[in-house]
């Protein structure tokens, strides 16, 4: 039997099924990783909001009596305490009328600064800012409030984290699963058909003498069953139309 047809590598079974399994992977796998991005998304901003108003809760309880006696190193005291929260962007206090008494917020490299003025600046970070206002109350009557701003800065940086972690599962996966595919095919139908067609076409030249075993019970194992028995059929025809 002459050598096995040989079929370029972009024209065989294995090679278009495990490319378009790739493609089917990588759109599956790109949705969920999506998805999973959004919903964490979804589920930090809600836990930065809950974080930022219960800073502002728990602030007012313990500025109301420095803030009462307009202790303010003591108040700065507190409001720092509460940036230790890296999530935490800035804190102002204000008096009952809602003009600036002090504040801090971060500058470029996340480093606390002393504000001189009402206004968190936003040069330093561009990214969003959650801000929740809560009314300070000593003895039932309003002195002042207290507005904390919380940055999504971290969250990002987590949900990018996540993103490059799927990513990088997923081509992982998809990787494995391709070869793995390439590998089966390769062995339960590229190799059988491979034999299948080099049997066929040494039965086109007369050679009826190839052997052709295969007891799979699969599509492969049909053909080659059906071969044999056109093989067989064959060889009787060409011996009632031979000669005597």
């Amino acid at each position: 039997m002459q050598n096995s047809v040989q079929i370029p590598w972009q024209h065989r079974i294995q090679t278009k099924v495990s490319f378009f399994l790739a493609i089917f992977l990588t759109l599956i796998l790109s949705g969920l990783g999506v998805y999973q991005v959004f919903q964490t998304q979804k589920t930090l901003g809600a836990e930065l909001v809950i974080e930022n108003k219960n800073t502002g809760i728990r602030l007012s309880n313990h500025v109301e009596l420095p803030l009462w006696q307009l202790d303010e190193e003591l108040i700065l005291a507190s409001v720092k305490s509460e940036m230790l929260n890296d999530d935490i962007y800035g804190i102002v206090v204000l008096d009952e009328n809602k003009d600036f008494y002090l504040g801090v917020d971060r500058n470029s490299t996340w480093q606390i600064n002393e504000l001189s003025d009402p206004t968190v600046s936003e040069t330093a970070y561009s990214g969003g800012l959650v801000s929740s206002l809560k009314e300070v109350q000593h003895k039932g009557k309003n002195i002042g409030f207290i507005e904390v701003f919380s940055s999504d800065k971290f969250n990002t940086e987590q949900i990018k984290s996540v993103y490059k972690s799927q990513l990088f599962s997923a081509f992982l996966l998809i990787v494995m699963i391709t070869i793995v595919t390439f590998l089966v095919l390769r062995r339960l139908v590229v190799t059988p058909l491979t034999h299948l067609t080099d049997v066929a076409h040494s039965v086109s030249r007369g050679d009826f003498d190839v052997p052709l075993e295969m007891n799979a019970k699969d599509e492969v194992g049909e053909l080659s069953r059906s071969i044999n028995l056109l093989k067989k059929s064959y060889v009787i025809a060409m011996k009632r139309v031979s000669p005597i």
